[in-house]
């Protein structure tokens, strides 16, 4: 039986030297065959039990976003809010970008070519009811939170991405979280790709996996969150991981944690214990370019709480009461473009709101441009 206290406070398995060897599974971009293409989107999907869809929001001349376009995936959503963050992800060329199918336990790839997006592959994600995934040169990772089904388990499970963007499984990649059933809410690499971090809201643990050379997961341990309901979270280039704490959706009760992470050590040091901001279910986390600034989306609040990074990975609180600016109905995941504007998809409505970044973090609205279907939309990214 594994040593609960020496998993919680270290790798599981001791296997430090690993971390010590340089990480070289890939660090440039995937080459693309096609022209490649540079058309501004934001994007996310539908998560329609009867058939996912990526939707493609694009900037419009007098400002804020056209209405939506829609484009089958190939798979199913659930038609329930998948209580995560990642749900799509672009390649690092933003050529290519892959979407989680909840409901047919898939990835879908797609091709952003000069005239639109191209489904290009549909791959089993390795598990059931995949969330969020994350990426890093070649390498992709997928979390599948199946154990929120009869017989099913928590897992992450890895995958190589090839020249034209598919997917290959990546051999003795699956590796299983702090029990079958945590409510997982995001899967991430570290900045310096060394970890793959996982928060589960059921546990209330931020789960560490060491990668090797290869990128397979060698050693694990699961750290206790500060806050309750550990949910979306980022990386600063620096490595400081900045989480949003959701204690339950308890009213006024969310709050948000930095951590520097030990690489070595596999643990997490506290910087900010739960920075309280008096709003209600803060899920969703985003962090600017230049590490300057950080957004919290409040669910139940319908609020955005911004934070000022200062070195170190210290948080301020910016705005009156810990609003920064106001949402649609039930702000569902948020996304930054550079330093300078951030979208926020709101999951009740059915809309994308964007916002200006200022010079202080501070946000301004643009505009809100609704037209997705009330199937719980997951997911966002821009480019």
């Amino acid at each position: 039986m594994i040593d609960f206290v020496r998993s919680v406070s270290g790798w599981r398995l001791g296997f430090l030297a690993v971390i010590l060897a340089a990480i070289a599974f890939g660090t440039g971009s995937q080459n693309v065959h096609a022209q490649p293409s540079n058309w501004s989107a934001v994007f996310t999907t539908t998560n329609d039990p009867a058939g996912n869809e990526l939707a493609i929001f694009q900037p419009i001349a007098i400002g804020g976003l056209s209405e939506p376009l829609f484009f089958p995936t190939g798979g199913k959503g659930s038609g329930t809010g998948l209580g995560s963050q990642g749900a799509v992800a672009l390649s690092h060329d933003r050529q290519y970008l892959y979407a989680v199918n909840a409901g047919s336990g898939s990835i879908t790839v797609f091709h952003l070519s000069i005239n639109g997006p191209v489904s290009v592959q549909v791959m089993s994600s390795g598990g059931s009811n995949p969330v969020s995934l994350t990426l890093l040169g070649s390498i992709l990772y997928v979390l599948n939170a199946g154990g929120s089904l009869p017989g099913g388990t928590d897992c992450i499970n890895g995958f190589t991405i090839k020249n034209d963007g598919t997917l290959t499984s990546l051999k003795n990649s699956k590796a299983y979280l702090s029990a079958a059933s945590t409510a997982p809410a995001q899967i991430g690499f570290s900045a310096n790709g060394h970890v793959l971090t996982v928060t589960e809201k059921g546990t209330n643990f931020i789960s560490l996996f060491a990668l090797d050379k290869n990128a397979l997961p060698v050693a694990e341990s699961f750290v206790r969150s500060n806050g309750n309901t550990p949910y979306g979270f980022a990386y600063t280039s620096q490595d400081v991981l900045v989480v949003a704490e959701a204690d339950g959706g308890a009213t006024g009760a969310t709050s948000v944690s930095s951590y520097e992470l030990d690489t070595y050590q596999g643990f997490l040091h506290t910087v900010n214990h739960s920075v309280q901001t008096g709003q209600s279910a803060a899920c969703w986390m985003t962090i600017t370019d230049n590490n300057e600034y950080a957004y919290a989306a409040n669910t139940a609040s319908n609020t955005i709480t911004g934070f000022k990074i200062a070195s170190g990975g210290k948080l301020t609180t910016l705005g009156k009461n810990g609003v920064s600016a106001t949402t649609g109905s039930k702000p569902a995941d948020l996304a930054t473009l550079g330093n300078k504007t951030l979208y926020v998809l709101n999951g009740a409505d059915g809309s994308v709101g964007e916002y200006t970044i200022g010079i202080d973090g501070s946000l301004t609205s643009v505009s809100v441009t609704h037209g997705l279907p009330a199937t719980h939309p997951a997911g966002l990214v821009v480019r």
